[in-house]
């Protein structure tokens, strides 16, 4: 059955009109992602996407199936024992996951998904290593994409780590399925389909998730095998706005046609190929996008020799794959140090082919599941092989087998690597992720939290996390009790198991004590608790607090693992973090001079709260124990051993530490949980006092660490007591301002901070050291910027004009903050201060001001500003009067507007400015309204189509129509201008580019060009924004030449039967606008002339058309008998070639602008010259050697070949061709019924010459010439017949001609309307080139040519009957 069907197939396909597809705008991916936000309503509630694991129900199968051999293994088609399936309800959510023997499903005929498609799919595999363990590859990547692709469709989802422990549950059931050879895994597809049983289109109300799976062999089982590729342009895998992007199974089956046709062709797959416009030229390029069903890869080398791995972007069309992002992530790891430049960016086949053709083409790869990576030999493109680098005895390049051999490694265990899920004994997954589901409690079932940790402090493990309800960030600090289990070398002999589980309690007591003083201690500058401290189930401990970012001493392992690599640059961040649309970025984390006194500041603040409200000493301050938030400020943290001072009088119920005990280090406990000496002060060690003091020189030694290289503390004692003691025992050994506090020189620190205050805090006695609120009172303190932040810090506090000096004094010392100082310090305490609506307008301009500046400027606007305007704006609506500091605060934001675009994604953009700008487009301020409509141009980059029309086009349509305002109905003129595709540097002439036929190829690029950028679609342009125009009253200047300017443009877009009866009335009323100047007028009679001039083009390649197919049959007819003859009739009734008609009858190479000859100005403007240049001469006419001579004769004036004359030469000429008159082409200006050429009749015919069928119906036959050899009869041209006027005929090349009253003729351009004449004028032109095709059938004894002299009479008509035919 395939054998036979790939003929049908190819046959079929050649007979459709394949096109090419075109994006609506240019070179402009924005809109393409919003597909991805598509999802059903509901999609999100958590009643209908959380799954109870407590309920699954495990039913084994009886039989189990006999293993097939892995050499005979065959891709889908051998299945394992069991199937997880779980069925989904509107009113239920999800049910109770069962796991059961492999079984047919059973569904009725009227279930949605064998309907309208509801159904999407994963491909996933299982693998053992080495030790027979089992790991999945990634599961986390494919659920996340399920979630995406059902929401798409109106599916459920459903908790992503959830379904993968089901699915490791599964997994694990079938471990006797997956083969232990290196190369063969279990293929696991994943599968939800709609099961509700209707045939209406609509959500459906149930569905049923169900995940089967399949032993499989490696996809090349003897090796790579390149293959070659068909670049495919005639059919399309995906569009923009389109489902390329999710993993549907009606996104694979239309690819089997195409697939099979390239088969058929002797090639492997399809290369899928986009046709665009480029953004910057204009020209039509072949985009790549995916091969096969794979992500594509190419290696180019550049023209510089810089070596780049490229694959197309994430724009909407293209399949988010697994392995493509491994490739991505392995690429820019490991290639990158190489010299590689690794980038998503769109290429073209024109780019491959260019560097296939130099040599640069390294190699090319697919990437997908069931392979890793598809070597590309070559691909055939516009009937060319281009090679794609690879040398003939070679399967594979480098870079596709350095992939496929890392990707490997990891998927079978061989590196262990995060990406490698092992399957443990436990149905749990044994993974970070997977493993803190464990920590069963309430924080765990009301946040959302973190696959991985972000950092550390101390032993506590901390983990972004969210808040169910709310969605607010927080962190999870986590405690695992197994941390404190020694390895055996630390034990020694002296340990029994009791005493170390004592010890293990006392630590998990003082952890207790740590987070409960959380809970007691509240200070901006100590860190807030938000949820206590828990257990966990396997003894761990667990508690949420506010969002941070990094411990210190995280952020200075970084610094000194940058510095090693050569500075910030030199390796990438390990604070990497995923968001919420999948997208990872690096968490800015660097330390500048602003950050180390802004925090400093925040330490003192702390430690004065401590030291004097709440008495208690910190007593193991370390940069493990502070903590940088999320808004960058500094927190303290680490109060395990916090206690009172000695001198304290404040009432608490934390106890004193026991020095000796704490002092003295018990090896059995790692050292995260114990006193870190290198911190602490001589008072303890020394001293045996517990004194306030000892918090500031442990401050001290943090101060020395920032600057310190390493960053660490200058005291190095690893854990001993003894060693402590020595260092203090020698002034060299310790910190002084002597030996520069031990810092390399290298490493200079700042002078006011040497020499005043670390001298008063690295001191011996404890009251010679400063306090804690007498530090923050330093002069190392003392500038501008820190000044700045503390102004911040009580801005709230500040009177109103003490808050508006500093707005308008802020933007001066702006660029020298840091920009993470800016994003996290000064743009929120501005935005906390916008409920003061006074101050609303100095804010928002300092706001944008900061995000233009911010090279993380959109995710600041995202996520602060956004909620903030919205809020602003929207929820708090003013009631009652008019709200001027509010309208001031909006006409900002109008203002930056192109800002607000380039900062959000469609979605948010949506969400939340669109709201805004309707508000403005609403308001009675003139003002406002005239700022929003000024904001389209900027707004139309960053929404989908559908929004466009929908939701802001409306709004902008009634604005135009009820206003009053003369100022803003221009402004909607120009706003739909803009949206048809207009901008402001087209559209402002119509003669740009245009010649006096309209064959101009600028103008033609101009139009296609101004075409294809419209926003709207037609049929919005012609039912909803004409009707508007058409409604105008005024005859204001500003708003006719406003309202020009769109027609200008629409002239371009819409339909040529359109212009003609919508538009063109309309410019007519309003060029003849009382108020208009001259100028004014001309530009509308211009305008005119254009669209009348596309409307006549169109029109008469429309009857060319039609009369080339109504003379088939009569030319087949007669075809025989005029050959037999010798006859011309073939020649001249099958006329539908491109002939230079000009040319070959007047006998002279054309030129423009003879004696207004417009058909001169047409034969050079469309057709080159004839190739072979005739002596001619003015004075003679030159006649056909078979012809004999004739009287002119007056001439119709409906009679198309009236424009054929050459005006003014009354004598003749004879002209001998160089050949024969079968080198000529054939005589054919048009093809419409009242302008094709009288034809050639001889006495010794067969047949005589006559018109077509559709001709007889309207005229007379016309007389056929006598007299010795053939010839034409123009005198028959000179009958004059009366038609009625409904059926008077214009003349096929679009306007009518009228002799002058000195013979001449004069030229006006196609479809020319103007005032009532003088005298009579002559108009000639060439609406459509003639049709070329060779003259076969004329007899070689032909000999000159000659060319009657003809002279043209007007009838006598006066008044409008003289433009009848243009009416």
């Amino acid at each position: 059955m395939a054998s036979s069907l790939r003929p049908l197939l190819a046959q079929s396909t050649r007979q459709l009109p394949l096109r090419s597809i075109s994006r609506a705008t240019l070179g402009q991916p924005r809109r393409w992602k919003s597909a991805t936000t598509l999802a059903a309503p509901d999609a999100l509630d958590p009643k209908l996407t959380s799954l109870d694991l407590s309920a699954l129900s495990v039913t084994p199968t009886t039989t189990p199936k006999t293993l097939t051999p892995n050499q005979e293994l065959v891709f889908g088609r051998t299945f394992t024992d069991h199937m997880l399936s779980i069925e989904w309800t509107t009113q239920a959510g999800w049910h109770p996951p069962r796991i059961t023997p492999y079984q047919n499903l059973s569904l009725d005929p009227a279930t949605c998904v064998f309907h309208y498609a509801f159904e999407c799919f994963e491909g996933m595999k299982a693998y053992k290593d080495k030790t027979g363990a089992v790991r999945l590859f990634r599961p986390d990547k494919n659920m996340a994409r399920m979630n995406r692709s059902s929401a798409r469709i109106a599916l459920p989802t459903f908790d992503s780590e959830a379904m993968i422990r089901l699915i490791a549950q599964f997994v694990k059931m079938e471990e006797r399925h997956i083969p232990s050879q290196r190369g063969y895994s279990l293929y696991i597809r994943p599968t939800m389909i709609g099961t509700q049983r209707t045939l209406g289109v609509g959500p459906p109300g149930s569905a049923l998730f169900y995940v089967i799976a399949s032993p499989v062999g490696p996809y090349y089982p003897t090796g790579f095998k390149a293959i070659s590729l068909e670049a495919t342009t005639y059919a399309v895998r995906a569009w923009p706005g389109g489902v390329g992007n999710a993993k549907l199974g009606a996104n694979y089956a239309p690819c089997i046609v195409p697939q099979m046709q390239a088969a058929a062709r002797g090639l492997h797959q399809n290369l899928w190929l986009f046709e665009d416009l480029d953004p910057v030229t204009g020209e039509k390029l072949d985009y790549l996008t995916e091969v096969g069903t794979m992500n594509l890869f190419v290696a180019i080398k550049g023209k510089d020799g810089t070596k780049e791995l490229l694959t197309a972007p994430l724009d909407g069309t293209i399949l988010e794959g697994v392995t493509r992002d491994s490739v991505l992530t392995l690429a820019r790891e490991r290639l990158v140090p190489q010299g590689w430049q690794v980038n998503e960016r769109r290429c073209t086949m024109q780019e491959v082919a260019a560097a296939a053709a130099e040599g640069r083409l390294m190699e090319v790869f697919g990437a997908g599941t069931a392979a890793v990576v598809s070597p590309i030999r070559a691909i055939s493109w516009r009937d060319e092989m281009i090679p794609c680098g690879l040398p003939e005895n070679e399967e594979a390049g480098p870079i596709a087998r350095q992939m496929k051999d890392w990707i490997e490694g990891i998927q079978y265990g061989d590196e262990e690597h995060p990406w490698s899920v092992r399957v443990g004994e436990d149905p749990d997954i044994k993974l970070a992720a997977i493993a803190l589901k464990s920590f069963t409690s309430n924080i765990t079932s009301n946040y959302t939290i973190a696959a991985q940790p972000v950092s550390t402090s101390g032993p506590w493990k901390i983990f972004d996390a969210k808040r169910k309800t709310t969605g607010k960030a927080a962190s999870v600090f986590v405690f695992d009790k197994k941390s404190l289990e020694p390895s055996g070398a630390s034990l020694g002999g002296r340990s029994s198991a009791a005493s170390l589980k004592r010890v293990h309690e006392e630590v998990l007591e003082r952890l207790k004590k740590e987070a409960s003083a959380l809970a007691r201690l509240r200070h901006p500058s100590v860190l807030e608790l938000q949820e206590p401290v828990e257990e966990t189930r396997q003894g761990g401990l667990i508690f949420a607090t506010e969002a941070v970012t990094a411990s210190l001493a995280s952020l200075l392992h970084e610094k000194d693992d940058q510095e090693r690599s050569g500075g910030v640059g030199g390796r990438s961040s390990r604070f990497v973090v995923e968001e919420a649309d999948g997208t990872r970025r690096r968490r800015e984390l660097e330390i500048d001079e602003l950050e180390i006194q802004k925090g400093l500041l925040q330490l003192g603040k702390g430690l004065e709260f401590l030291h004097e409200s709440a008495g208690l000493v910190h007593a193991n301050l370390t940069p493990e124990a502070v903590l940088v938030n999320a808004k960058g400020d500094w927190k303290i943290s680490g109060l395990a051993f916090a206690g009172p001072h000695e001198t304290s009088t404040a009432a608490t119920s934390l106890t004193a530490i026991s020095l000796n005990e704490v002092l003295n280090l018990d090896p059995r406990l790692p050292k995260s949980v114990q006193l870190n000496l290198d911190y602490t002060s001589p008072d303890f060690v020394l001293d045996n006092s517990l004194t306030a003091a000892a918090d500031i020189f442990s401050l001290g030694l943090i101060i020395i660490a920032l600057y310190n290289s390493p960053h660490a503390s200058p005291l190095s004692t690893n854990g001993s007591l003894s060693a402590y003691k020595r260092l203090f025992a020698s002034s060299s050994s310790v910190p002084t301002q002597g030996n520069n506090f031990l810092v390399p020189s290298s490493h200079p620190l700042p002078p006011k901070l040497a020499a005043e205050l670390l001298p008063r805090l690295i001191t011996r006695r404890p009251a010679q050291r400063m306090s804690a609120k007498e530090f923050q009172e330093a002069s190392y303190f003392d500038n501008i910027l820190v000044s700045t932040i503390r102004f911040l810090d009580a801005l709230p506090a500040k009177t109103p004009n003490e808050k508006a000096q500093f707005l308008r004094g802020l933007p001066r010392i702006m660029p020298q903050f840091p920009k993470t100082v800016l994003e996290k310090k000064v743009l929120p305490a501005l935005l906390e201060e916008t409920k003061d609506r006074e101050l609303l307008a100095p804010i928002m301009s300092n706001v944008f001001a900061m995000i233009k500046g911010m090279p993380t400027g959109k995710r600041a606007f995202t996520d602060q500003v956004v909620p903030k305007l919205k809020e602003v704006f929207i929820t708090s609506k003013p009631s009652g009067d008019r709200d001027t500091s509010r309208e001031a605060g909006l006409m900002i934001l109008l203002e930056n507007m192109k800002v607000a675009a380039e900062n959000c994604s469609g979605k948010e953009f949506r969400e939340g400015i669109l709201p805004i700008i309707h508000l403005a487009l609403e308001s009675p301020t003139h003002a406002l309204v005239d700022a929003a409509l000024c904001t389209l141009p900027a707004v139309l980059l960053v929404l989908d189509f559908s929004t466009i029309k929908n939701d802001l086009f409306p709004v902008i349509a009634n604005v135009f129509a009820k206003t009053s305002s003369l100022n803003i109905k221009i402004r909607g003129l120009e706003a739909f201008y803009t949206l048809i595709g207009g901008s402001a540097s087209t559209g402002d002439s119509v003669n740009d580019g245009d010649d006096i036929n309209g064959f101009s190829t600028t103008s033609k690029k101009s139009s296609s060009t101004s075409a294809s950028a419209a926003i709207l679609d037609k049929y919005t342009i012609q039912e909803k924004i004409v009707p508007l125009l058409k409604g105008i009253k005024t005859k204001e200047p500003g708003v006719m030449m406003a309202s020009l300017r769109v027609f200008r443009q629409m002239g371009e877009i819409v339909d040529s039967d359109f212009l003609a009866m919508d538009v063109l009335p309309t410019l007519w009323s309003m060029s003849l606008g009382p108020l208009l100047n001259l100028a004014q007028f001309q530009e509308f009679m211009a305008l005119i002339k254009s669209i009348g001039s596309r409307i006549e083009r169109e029109q008469v390649k429309k009857l060319h058309e039609m009369g080339s197919g109504s003379t088939s049959s009569t030319i087949g007819a007669s075809a025989t008998s005029s050959r037999q003859n010798g006859s011309l009739s073939s020649g001249l009734n099958g006329m539908e070639g491109e002939a230079d008609f000009e040319t070959l009858v007047s006998g002279r190479t054309a030129s423009a602008g003879q004696n207004g000859d417009l058909m001169n100005d047409w034969s050079a403007q469309a057709r080159p010259a004839a190739s072979t240049t005739r002596s001619q001469s003015s004075q003679e006419q030159p006649m056909f050697s078979w012809q004999s001579a004739s009287t002119p004769q007056p001439q119709p004036q409906y009679n198309s070949m009236s424009t054929l004359h050459a005006a003014g030469q009354p004598s003749s000429r004879a002209i001998t061709p160089d050949q024969t008159l079968s080198s000529f082409t054939a005589l054919a200006p048009s093809t419409t019924q009242y302008s094709r050429p009288l034809q050639p009749a001889s006495h010794t015919m067969a047949m005589p010459m006559r018109p077509t069928q559709q001709q007889q119906s309207s005229l007379s036959s016309p007389p056929v010439a006598s007299g010795g050899g053939a010839g034409i009869d123009w005198s028959a041209a000179t009958q004059q017949r009366a038609f009625p006027p409904p059926l008077q005929p214009q003349s096929s090349f679009g306007a009518a001609s009228r002799p002058t009253a000195n013979g001449g003729s004069g030229a006006f351009s196609s479809f020319t309307l103007s005032p009532p004449p003088t005298s009579p004028q002559a108009v000639g032109s060439f609406g459509a080139p003639p049709s070329r095709q060779v003259q076969n059938n004329i007899s070689g004894a032909m000999g000159g040519v000659q060319q009657p002299q003809q002279s043209q009479q007007q009838g006598q008509r006066s008044g409008l009957d003289k433009y009848e035919s243009l009416l």
